[in-house]
């Protein structure tokens, strides 16, 4: 994944700061306003970005805790999660390819209906017969919004986040973020308290589905432009003029070679690797509906 958004710079100090340069990369020209709209503020966009994964992401983790997303048949899933994660794959790769040609707005708002559609056609083919095709084209399709969803994450916590700070900013992220597992889980306990039968109730869905919604349009309406943001040591973020499709889409490419990245995909294999054991193979068969929610939570 290669993103437009560079490092943040430190504050000028010094000489520096009576010429308003800066010694590492290029910073924005425009000047920063003395009273910062709250929402233009980095830490602010980086709560955002936790709460935007909170409803999509957070809400997919607990719905999949269900076993099967809820459906009788926890093996019913399992193509629509092939079919997800070979998509996530491939586009979650070459990510930083639509970032720089589309921006952070577009790939989280664009990226969390497709978590919403996927919880759609779990309750529909879970309720209606012959549409098993319907959750493997959503698998397939969230694999794509996904992909988009993590690579604007990722490159919106890095840029934003001073270098003395980073660690704060990504746990602060990941907090918020997987207490929507937790809260969806808690959720599917309560939505699920009386159902008697091996399928999640409607209203889990339909919760589920607004929340999901909620979160997309949450990152249409409050994400910031970068280079409007500022960040917490007073600089703005670093933006790297965008190159040509052809360029970008080389450029990403070329990051496949490397040995680093090479050497990470033992990581990234491992760190998802259990999930479908764990909750279809476990939860999905050895608890009820209702006990699902409160285990997965």
């Amino acid at each position: 994944m290669v993103t437009r958004l560079g490092v943040p710079n430190p504050p000028p100090e010094g000489n520096e700061a009576a010429s308003g340069s800066s010694t590492r990369g290029h910073m924005q020209s425009s000047p920063i306003p003395l009273r910062i709209p709250f929402l233009n503020k980095g830490y602010t966009q980086v709560l955002i970005t936790g709460w935007i994964c909170f409803c999509c992401s957070g809400f997919f983790n607990a719905l999949q805790g269900l076993g099967g997303a809820g459906n009788a048949n926890p093996s019913a899933n399992d193509p629509a999660n092939i079919a997800l994660y070979a998509c996530f794959a491939v586009f979650g790769y070459f990510g930083g390819f639509f970032f720089n040609l589309l921006g952070p707005r577009l790939l989280m708002g664009a990226g969390g209906l497709t978590y919403a559609f996927y919880a759609a056609a779990a309750y529909i083919s879970g309720h209606i017969a012959n549409t098993g095709w319907l959750f493997i084209l959503a698998g397939a399709i969230l694999g794509f919004g996904a992909g988009w969803l993590w690579t604007a994450q990722g490159a919106l916590i890095l840029a934003y986040a001073p270098q003395d700070r980073r660690g704060h900013y990504i746990a602060v992220f990941w907090v918020i973020f997987n207490l929507g597992g937790f809260v969806g889980g808690i959720l599917q306990l309560a939505l699920n308290f009386d159902t008697e039968t091996d399928t999640a109730s409607p209203a889990s869905y339909f919760v589920f589905i607004a929340v999901m919604i909620m979160g997309s349009v949450a990152a249409f309406l409050l994400l910031r432009d970068p280079s409007k943001v500022v960040l917490e040591n007073g600089s703005r973020a670093v933006i790297v003029p965008l190159k040509g499709v052809k360029e970008e889409f080389t450029g990403a490419a070329s990051v496949i070679l490397d040995k680093n990245m090479l050497m990470l995909f033992i990581l990234f294999f491992g760190s998802t690797y259990f999930y479908t054991y764990v909750f279809n193979g476990v939860n999905g068969v050895l608890f009820t509906v209702r006990t699902r929610g409160l285990n997965s939570a």
